[in-house]
């Protein structure tokens, strides 16, 4: 696919965060009614923990993101060396994140020499350090008891994501922890008829 030759990159918003990553999200980009399909696009997810840095030098940059808030970016479009790093990191894991908000202008030249533009915002990976190592758990719910169970093993095993949910999950192996259910008493063990009983 020809994406054009970039003429021109306006930044409009710098951030940086301290972030805890959250793993790795499928899109719904085939869910779209268009034709052909598109393909899923591979989306990774942090959560903001702290604002350190962020500038805002464009009227339409993206505003600040306060703590708690969550920021996805497109893997694939990411430059090679953060992806890599990425690569490397599990889910729960503590980093120092940045990127830029751009706005980007590209040329295109078509075979009987004419030439149009396109113009489209980015989200690029400008900073990404790992601070402190994770737990391989991706929590999505806090009530959820599958999750507080694999946090107290710590012994996590990979197992399949719900649908909409980070596709990198950890859980303790299941073990035979359940008490077996009791066996019903029989009405003759009581002196009693099954009619009886039955009341």
């Amino acid at each position: 696919e020809d994406k054009g030759v970039e003429t021109e990159r306006n930044l409009l918003a710098r951030h940086v965060v301290q972030a805890e990553y959250r793993g790795l999200e499928q899109g719904r980009e085939p869910m779209l009614r268009i034709y052909p399909p598109m393909p899923a696009k591979i989306w990774t997810k942090f959560s903001v923990v702290e604002v350190q840095e962020y500038e805002k030098p464009g009227q339409y940059g993206e505003e600040a993101l306060q703590p708690g808030a969550e920021k996805a970016f497109e893997r694939d479009l990411q430059p090679k060396a953060m992806q890599n790093t990425l690569a490397g990191l599990v889910p729960g894991d503590r980093v120092r994140l940045g990127w830029n908000h751009d706005y980007v202008t590209t040329e295109f030249t078509s075979p009987d020499g004419h030439k149009s533009t396109n113009q489209f915002p980015e989200h690029t990976i400008t900073v990404l350090e790992k601070l402190s190592g994770g737990v391989g758990i991706a929590v999505t719910s806090a009530a959820s008891p599958i999750a507080s169970y694999a946090a107290a093993a710590g012994s996590p095993v990979a197992f399949a994501a719900a649908p909409g949910s980070p596709v990198t999950y950890a859980a303790a192996p299941m073990v035979g922890f359940a008490a077996p259910m009791p066996t019903m008493a029989s009405p003759e063990r009581f002196g009693v008829s099954p009619e009886t009983f039955a009341k």
